[in-house]
Protein backbone atom coordinates (compact mmCIF):
# COMPACT_ATOMS: atom_id res chain seq x y z
CA UNK A 1 0.00 0.00 0.00
CA UNK A 2 1.44 3.37 -1.02
CA UNK A 3 1.69 6.44 1.23
CA UNK A 4 -1.28 8.23 -0.37
CA UNK A 5 -3.50 5.18 0.03
CA UNK A 6 -2.40 4.81 3.67
CA UNK A 7 -3.26 8.44 4.36
CA UNK A 8 -6.69 8.09 2.71
CA UNK A 9 -7.44 4.98 4.76
CA UNK A 10 -6.35 6.77 7.95
CA UNK A 11 -8.71 9.67 7.22
CA UNK A 12 -11.59 7.29 6.50
CA UNK A 13 -11.06 5.56 9.84
CA UNK A 14 -10.83 8.91 11.63
CA UNK A 15 -14.05 10.14 10.04
CA UNK A 16 -15.92 6.92 10.88
CA UNK A 17 -14.69 7.20 14.47
CA UNK A 18 -16.38 10.59 14.82
CA UNK A 19 -19.89 9.09 14.49
CA UNK A 20 -21.17 6.40 16.84
CA UNK A 21 -23.25 4.85 14.08
CA UNK A 22 -20.08 3.97 12.14
CA UNK A 23 -17.88 2.85 15.05
CA UNK A 24 -17.99 -0.80 13.98
CA UNK A 25 -16.72 0.14 10.53
CA UNK A 26 -14.08 2.41 12.07
CA UNK A 27 -12.90 -0.48 14.24
CA UNK A 28 -12.29 -2.63 11.17
CA UNK A 29 -10.63 0.23 9.32
CA UNK A 30 -8.19 0.98 12.15
CA UNK A 31 -7.03 -2.64 12.06
CA UNK A 32 -6.21 -2.21 8.36
CA UNK A 33 -4.57 1.18 8.93
CA UNK A 34 -2.36 -0.17 11.72
CA UNK A 35 -1.24 -3.13 9.64
CA UNK A 36 -0.49 -0.85 6.67
CA UNK A 37 1.70 1.44 8.76
CA UNK A 38 3.39 -1.47 10.52
CA UNK A 39 4.36 -2.78 7.09
CA UNK A 40 5.58 0.68 6.05
CA UNK A 41 7.72 1.03 9.18
CA UNK A 42 9.25 -2.41 8.61
CA UNK A 43 10.05 -1.63 4.99
CA UNK A 44 13.29 -0.06 3.72
CA UNK A 45 11.50 3.16 2.81
CA UNK A 46 9.99 3.73 6.23
CA UNK A 47 10.12 7.35 7.41
CA UNK A 48 9.32 9.15 10.66
CA UNK A 49 5.91 10.18 9.36
CA UNK A 50 5.01 6.49 9.07
CA UNK A 51 6.02 5.93 12.71
CA UNK A 52 3.96 8.92 13.80
CA UNK A 53 0.94 7.72 11.84
CA UNK A 54 1.30 4.23 13.27
CA UNK A 55 1.33 5.66 16.80
CA UNK A 56 -1.68 7.87 16.04
CA UNK A 57 -3.62 4.96 14.57
CA UNK A 58 -2.88 2.76 17.59
CA UNK A 59 -3.86 5.58 19.96
CA UNK A 60 -7.13 6.29 18.11
CA UNK A 61 -8.00 2.60 17.92
CA UNK A 62 -7.43 2.29 21.67
CA UNK A 63 -9.77 5.20 22.35
CA UNK A 64 -12.40 3.79 20.01
CA UNK A 65 -12.31 0.38 21.67
CA UNK A 66 -12.78 2.04 25.05
CA UNK A 67 -15.71 4.10 23.76
CA UNK A 68 -17.29 0.88 22.50
CA UNK A 69 -17.12 -0.64 25.97
CA UNK A 70 -14.00 -2.71 25.28
CA UNK A 71 -11.50 -0.78 27.37
CA UNK A 72 -9.56 -3.92 28.31
CA UNK A 73 -8.98 -4.59 24.60
CA UNK A 74 -7.86 -0.99 24.19
CA UNK A 75 -4.96 -1.34 26.62
CA UNK A 76 -2.65 -3.16 24.18
CA UNK A 77 -2.89 -0.73 21.24
CA UNK A 78 -2.75 2.20 23.66
CA UNK A 79 0.40 0.85 25.28
CA UNK A 80 2.00 0.21 21.91
CA UNK A 81 1.11 3.76 20.84
CA UNK A 82 3.01 5.13 23.84
CA UNK A 83 6.08 3.05 22.93
CA UNK A 84 6.07 4.35 19.34
CA UNK A 85 5.43 7.96 20.42
CA UNK A 86 8.40 7.64 22.81
CA UNK A 87 10.56 6.39 19.94
CA UNK A 88 9.50 9.31 17.77
CA UNK A 89 10.15 11.87 20.50
CA UNK A 90 13.58 10.43 21.28
CA UNK A 91 14.53 10.67 17.61
CA UNK A 92 13.29 14.26 17.35
CA UNK A 93 15.03 15.27 20.59
CA UNK A 94 18.29 13.72 19.42
CA UNK A 95 18.31 16.18 16.52
CA UNK A 96 18.38 19.08 18.97
CA UNK A 97 16.36 22.24 18.57
CA UNK A 98 14.25 24.24 21.00
CA UNK A 99 12.03 22.02 23.14
CA UNK A 100 9.39 24.76 23.13
CA UNK A 101 9.15 24.87 19.33
CA UNK A 102 8.05 22.40 16.68
CA UNK A 103 8.83 19.62 16.01
CA UNK A 104 9.93 18.80 19.59
CA UNK A 105 6.92 20.50 21.16
CA UNK A 106 4.54 18.56 18.90
CA UNK A 107 6.22 15.19 19.53
CA UNK A 108 6.34 15.69 23.30
CA UNK A 109 2.71 16.80 23.44
CA UNK A 110 1.59 13.70 21.55
CA UNK A 111 3.53 11.44 23.91
CA UNK A 112 2.01 13.07 27.00
CA UNK A 113 -1.47 12.94 25.47
CA UNK A 114 -1.10 9.24 24.64
CA UNK A 115 -0.10 8.52 28.25
CA UNK A 116 -3.02 10.54 29.61
CA UNK A 117 -5.53 8.82 27.34
CA UNK A 118 -4.14 5.38 28.10
CA UNK A 119 -4.58 6.22 31.78
CA UNK A 120 -8.29 6.87 31.20
CA UNK A 121 -8.64 3.67 29.17
CA UNK A 122 -7.07 1.76 32.06
CA UNK A 123 -9.54 3.33 34.50
CA UNK A 124 -12.42 2.28 32.24
CA UNK A 125 -10.88 -1.21 32.26
CA UNK A 126 -11.12 -1.28 36.07
CA UNK A 127 -7.48 -0.41 36.82
CA UNK A 128 -7.48 2.82 38.88
CA UNK A 129 -3.95 2.25 40.21
CA UNK A 130 -2.61 1.91 36.66
CA UNK A 131 -4.42 5.12 35.80
CA UNK A 132 -2.62 6.99 38.58
CA UNK A 133 0.74 5.51 37.58
CA UNK A 134 0.31 6.52 33.94
CA UNK A 135 -0.75 10.04 34.85
CA UNK A 136 2.25 10.41 37.12
CA UNK A 137 4.41 9.17 34.26
CA UNK A 138 2.83 11.71 31.89
CA UNK A 139 3.60 14.57 34.28
CA UNK A 140 7.15 13.30 34.85
CA UNK A 141 7.82 13.00 31.11
CA UNK A 142 6.73 16.59 30.60
CA UNK A 143 8.78 17.96 33.50
CA UNK A 144 11.86 15.91 32.61
CA UNK A 145 11.78 16.74 28.91
CA UNK A 146 10.69 20.39 28.94
CA UNK A 147 11.39 21.62 32.45
CA UNK A 148 8.82 23.67 34.34
CA UNK A 149 5.59 24.05 32.31
CA UNK A 150 5.99 27.81 31.65
CA UNK A 151 9.14 27.04 29.67
CA UNK A 152 7.45 24.37 27.56
CA UNK A 153 5.90 24.87 24.15
CA UNK A 154 2.19 25.63 23.70
CA UNK A 155 1.11 22.13 22.76
CA UNK A 156 3.08 20.61 25.63
CA UNK A 157 1.53 23.08 28.06
CA UNK A 158 -1.93 22.10 26.83
CA UNK A 159 -1.11 18.42 27.28
CA UNK A 160 0.35 19.06 30.74
CA UNK A 161 -2.78 20.98 31.72
CA UNK A 162 -4.87 17.92 30.85
CA UNK A 163 -2.42 15.61 32.65
CA UNK A 164 -2.66 17.63 35.86
CA UNK A 165 -6.45 17.92 35.56
CA UNK A 166 -6.88 14.17 35.12
CA UNK A 167 -4.37 13.50 37.88
CA UNK A 168 -6.45 15.64 40.25
CA UNK A 169 -9.54 13.63 39.32
CA UNK A 170 -7.72 10.32 39.83
CA UNK A 171 -6.32 11.37 43.22
CA UNK A 172 -9.72 12.62 44.36
CA UNK A 173 -11.28 9.31 43.30
CA UNK A 174 -8.72 7.44 45.40
CA UNK A 175 -9.42 9.73 48.36
CA UNK A 176 -13.17 9.19 48.11
CA UNK A 177 -12.97 5.42 47.66
CA UNK A 178 -10.01 4.84 50.01
CA UNK A 179 -10.05 7.63 52.64
CA UNK A 180 -7.23 6.01 54.59
CA UNK A 181 -4.80 6.20 51.65
CA UNK A 182 -3.17 9.44 52.88
CA UNK A 183 -3.45 13.10 51.96
CA UNK A 184 -5.32 12.38 48.73
CA UNK A 185 -7.51 15.48 48.87
CA UNK A 186 -4.52 17.77 49.36
CA UNK A 187 -2.61 16.09 46.53
CA UNK A 188 -5.67 16.38 44.28
CA UNK A 189 -6.04 20.08 45.10
CA UNK A 190 -2.39 20.70 44.27
CA UNK A 191 -2.69 18.95 40.89
CA UNK A 192 -5.89 20.89 40.15
CA UNK A 193 -4.15 24.15 41.05
CA UNK A 194 -1.36 23.38 38.60
CA UNK A 195 -3.90 22.58 35.89
CA UNK A 196 -5.68 25.90 36.50
CA UNK A 197 -2.42 27.85 36.41
CA UNK A 198 -1.42 26.30 33.10
CA UNK A 199 -4.83 26.75 31.52
CA UNK A 200 -5.17 30.35 32.62
CA UNK A 201 -1.97 31.05 30.73
CA UNK A 202 -3.43 29.44 27.60
CA UNK A 203 -6.67 31.45 27.44
CA UNK A 204 -7.21 32.66 23.89
CA UNK A 205 -10.23 34.70 22.75
CA UNK A 206 -9.89 33.18 19.30
CA UNK A 207 -10.17 29.63 20.70
CA UNK A 208 -13.37 29.20 22.77
CA UNK A 209 -12.27 25.72 23.83
CA UNK A 210 -9.52 27.28 25.99
CA UNK A 211 -12.18 28.71 28.29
Amino acid sequence: MGPDERRRLFEQARERSARQGTWAEADRLWVRVIEAYREAVRGPGGVREDQQQLARALWRHSMLLSARGRAADGMAPGGEAVVVFERVYDAVAAEGGNVAAAPRDDALAELITALVDLAEVSFAAGQPATRRDLLERAVTVGLTSAGSPPSAGPRTREAMGTAYHNQATALLHRHLTRPSSGDGAQEAALAASRACELRQGLLDLARPLTF
